[in-house]
């Protein structure tokens, strides 16, 4: 997966992500920053990798084949019921590449690529309680 700027987002309740950071560390920073604003201090920041939803091109070798197969037997257009059934799996990957590579271009030709994110890679810190201070490798509560 290519990198992607303003990947990262954070949570204050696992669910609901906000901002665009373009690494890991610096969503986590604005999470805890807005953590501590909070009036009800949330326990956790939650970060994550945005990724754009798949576009579902990949995997349609079988399906176009059975059907090409189905429509030949249909037509009675000279192709007996072994037509396109001994298609070994380099064939069926070259034939998925390309109609993979088809409807990429067709879906970005005509502006329908999926526009919604999915949130991967979730990982949860805590928020530090804001009464306690570190001091010398140790911390005390006031």
């Amino acid at each position: 997966m290519a990198d992607m700027k303003g990947a990262y987002v954070y949570s204050l309740n696992g669910e609901n992500y906000t901002g665009a950071f373009d690494t890991r560390e610096a969503a986590l920073a604005a999470g805890l920053e807005h953590a501590a604003q909070e009036a009800d201090s949330p326990t956790a920041v939650y970060v994550g990798q945005r990724v754009m939803a798949s576009p579902e091109t990949d995997g349609h070798s079988d399906p176009i084949l059975a059907r090409m197969r189905e429509r030949a037997v249909a037509r009675q257009e000279g192709a007996g019921p072994q037509y396109l059934r001994r298609v070994n799996d380099q064939q069926a990957a070259e034939l998925d590449d390309a109609v993979q590579s088809v409807l990429l271009h067709w879906l970005k030709k005509h502006d329908r690529m999926p526009t919604r994110f999915n949130i991967v890679a979730i990982s949860e810190h805590p928020v530090p309680l804001p009464h306690v201070l570190a001091t010398d490798d140790s911390a005390e509560l006031y």
